[in-house]
């Protein structure tokens, strides 16, 4: 919706406002996908130390106490087989996710780039209108995808509490 009203309040400016921009420049900065990509990059690049992190903390366990250690990780073939279907789905119909998503931001610059044609005319509302649609139908497949994350994001959280509970149930016993 941000994008929506920046993108409307842009095709309202007057003439001039564009003569002194050019329309991709704008087109950038009401699209501001480039700062998601830097997120998503430096996600990736946490997963190493993660993997690091998870190996030493394996090896600790089993130093301590193997009993509990192999409680603890025994449900991780359960955990690994939601996670596996959980990926499964998220990369069903991801082609129609992204192209969803590039209809919706070529409409922006195409928009600006012939916006005197757009102003001229008065198209100002429809070219709203039109962005609104395609960015709306992206929108709702996004919210359909982020429920099917949830529910296998669920399912992993309690998988992992089983998991804690089992140890500290086990360990509450040995002790």
């Amino acid at each position: 919706e941000f994008i929506q009203r920046v993108f409307a309040h842009v095709l309202h400016m007057p003439l001039g406002f564009f003569g002194k921009r050019a329309s991709s420049a704008l087109a950038k900065q009401i699209d501001q996908s480039e700062a998601v990509s830097a997120v998503v990059g430096a996600f990736s690049q946490s997963i190493l130390p993660e993997i690091l992190g998870l190996v030493g903390i394996v090896l600790i366990m089993f130093w301590q106490n193997a009993t509990l250690a192999l409680i603890a990780i025994s449900l991780i073939p359960v955990y690994l087989i939601v996670a596996w279907r959980s990926s499964r789905a998220l990369e069903t119909g991801l082609d129609e996710y992204y192209e969803k998503w590039e209809d919706a931001y070529g409409v922006i610059p195409s928009s600006l780039e012939g916006i005197k044609t757009v102003k001229l005319s008065g198209a100002e509302d429809r070219e709203v209108e039109a962005y609104r649609k395609v960015s709306s139908r992206a929108y709702k497949l996004f919210i359909h995808r982020a429920k099917l994350s949830n529910r296998f994001t669920f399912w992993e959280g309690v998988i992992s509490h089983i998991a804690t509970a089992l140890v500290l149930g086990c360990g509450g016993y040995l002790a």
